[in-house]
């Protein structure tokens, strides 16, 4: 069984004609332990990003850095000597998304450490890269419906 906790987020976001700020958090604490006395260390992830068209119309630009932390790992509520014994991570990212096509984009993103403070023995975090093609759906129907032809009965 593995060790389960809640999960909590919360973001802002503020708009600025063509540019857009945003931070956010992200904590799942461990509240629990398993049957065999392990407890996950709590973890925090946060992050501030600056986006933009930079005047481009099918273009947006991201940037920003992100901060992880995770404490130390306990068995039977003890930390111990050896095992996770916690690490902050500083990750800088940066994205280009293209609207080739409406509803569909790509976008081209990379994350990279720039420093980990890490206590005992702890795998290095690698740089990321990805390519993703996406495609919009407007489950509300909110979009603007183009005008409809008017029925035979209604045409003079």
């Amino acid at each position: 069984m593995r060790a389960r906790g809640p999960f909590a987020e919360v973001g802002i976001e503020r708009r600025i004609d063509r540019f857009s700020a945003e931070g956010w958090l992200l904590a799942k604490a461990a509240l629990y332990r398993d049957p065999y006395g392990y407890q996950a260390g709590n973890q925090i992830l946060g992050g501030l990003r600056v986006a933009s068209d930079l005047w481009t119309p099918r273009w947006r630009f991201l940037l920003g850095v992100v901060a992880y932390r995770e404490e130390a790992e306990r068995w039977s509520g003890v930390i111990e000597t050896e095992g996770n014994l916690g690490r902050t991570d500083l990750i800088v990212e940066t994205s280009a998304t293209w609207r080739f096509s409406d509803p569909w984009a790509i976008t081209a993103s990379v994350r990279a450490p720039v420093a980990t403070w890490a206590v005992g023995g702890q795998l290095n975090t690698p740089a990321i890269a990805e390519v993703t093609i996406s495609r919009s759906f407007d489950l509300l129907g909110s979009a603007p419906r183009p005008a409809e032809e008017p029925s035979a009965e209604g045409r003079h």
